[in-house]
């Protein structure tokens, strides 16, 4: 059962920096489309 989860680990670690930098960019973007 512990071959499965790095895997899971190793996905979140990358996705965690990849939606938190699509955040930024949507609060940077939002006061210049209102």
């Amino acid at each position: 059962s512990q071959h499965r989860r790095p895997k899971l680990v190793f996905e979140l670690r990358i996705m965690q920096p990849i939606l938190r930098f699509l955040q930024l960019l949507c609060e940077n973007h939002n006061p210049e489309f209102q």
